[in-house]
């Protein structure tokens, strides 16, 4: 091995090492933020359930990709009132350099139905809010 190109082959080899070790890492940290994202998802809305089939996580391109995306009202949860096969979401980097975020979020084929008792059942939910408001109010 030549002297010149030794600097060259170490550090293609940490550059090498370091992409394997991002690749790892988002694949042992996907499980965890999938559960993490269910679980706020549900605590920031009480009354449905959102469920999540697999995060995929894209270090190199700012991304999440979430699959099976399914959200239930907890009170009536057949049939769901969305089903998602494909979220996408991408964050462009030289914004953030400016201080801004630009989020590009893309929805694939979504499936919303409700039934009238669900229906009801939000807003019923709703006017409980707008009464509880206006008592605050007064």
């Amino acid at each position: 091995m030549s002297r010149p190109h030794r600097p060259w082959i170490i550090v293609s080899l940490i550059l090498g090492v370091s992409i394997l070790a991002v690749f790892i890492i988002t694949y042992l940290v996907s499980e965890p933020v999938r559960k993490y994202a269910e679980r706020e998802a549900t605590e920031q809305l009480p009354d449905y359930e959102i469920t999540i089939g697999k995060v995929d996580l894209q270090p190199f391109r700012l991304g999440i990709d979430l699959q099976n995306v399914v959200v239930r009202l907890r009170g009536n949860p057949d049939p769901p009132l969305a089903e998602i096969p494909d979220v996408k979401t991408k964050v462009r980097l030289l914004p953030l350099f400016a201080g801004t975020i630009d989020l590009n979020f893309e929805i694939e084929e979504p499936h919303l139905a409700a039934t009238s008792q669900q229906v009801d059942t939000v807003l019923q939910k709703k006017e409980e809010v707008k009464q509880a408001a206006v008592a605050w109010q007064d």
